[in-house]
């Protein structure tokens, strides 16, 4: 596979690289001479490699924006509990001054926001791998003709729940 100058071929044509499959060493070798001198021709083994480096940037940029989705999600999760616990400040100063003691009562909260973890992530693990699939399967065969296969990492899902409930707790 070889790319050629398009205004070789037709000077009005719009496009600023052409592509022709060839195995014909000699062809090859005739068309680079008849090419303007700022044209290039790349072997098929070039243009994989370049391609392969801008496909894994692209996933690099991905894992950056999950990273960033990540810490999106822990600073509302935090928010959240904080904004919840001012709320709930009166309430607390309530069940103390009844002698619940400062021990149980953390120990319920804690409880409380992990149960409330623990549903959120049993609810969201099946809508996550449900969403990666449609991704997977629809979308990727929609925007680019090809797919790979879906492969669910239960240990990085694992993990991750228990770093919620880590921090949540």
């Amino acid at each position: 596979q070889a790319l050629i100058a398009p205004e070789i071929f037709a000077p009005t044509a719009n496009t600023q690289v052409m592509a022709i499959h060839t195995g014909n060493q000699d062809m090859l070798t005739s068309l680079a001479s008849i090419m303007p001198t700022t044209a290039n021709l790349y072997s098929r083994d070039q243009i994989l490699s370049v391609s392969m480096q801008a496909f894994d940037k692209t996933f690099l940029i991905t894992d950056a924006l999950n990273i960033v989705t990540l810490l999106v999600a822990v600073f509302s999760l935090t928010t959240s509990i904080v904004l919840l616990e001012q709320k709930n400040r009166y309430v607390s100063a309530l069940l103390r001054s009844f002698g619940v003691s400062k021990l149980d009562f953390t120990l319920a909260l804690f409880s409380q926001y992990g149960l409330l973890c623990l549903i959120s992530a049993l609810w969201a693990i099946p809508f996550g791998i449900g969403f990666a699939w449609l991704l997977v399967t629809r979308l990727n065969v929609f925007a680019f003709q090809w797919q790979f296969p879906l492969t669910v990492d239960m240990f990085a899902i694992t993990g991750a729940v228990g770093i919620s409930l880590a921090f949540v707790l």
